[in-house]
């Protein structure tokens, strides 16, 4: 099932925000307030940290 990793959390969300900066800009935001092309952005973030394999 899902669950939440607590290790390396923010090392990952450094990562996220590495790759998608105005994430970082916006990080305050609720995402239903974010452009469509941001929300796709937080998606793609969210799966990354999840550590697929």
């Amino acid at each position: 099932g899902a669950h939440t990793r607590r290790e390396n959390y923010a090392d990952d969300l450094d990562l996220v925000y590495g790759y998608f900066p105005r994430l970082a800009e916006r990080r305050n935001q609720t995402a239903g307030y974010l452009s469509g092309g941001e929300q796709q952005m937080l998606a793609i973030g969210r799966a990354l940290m999840a550590r697929p394999s």
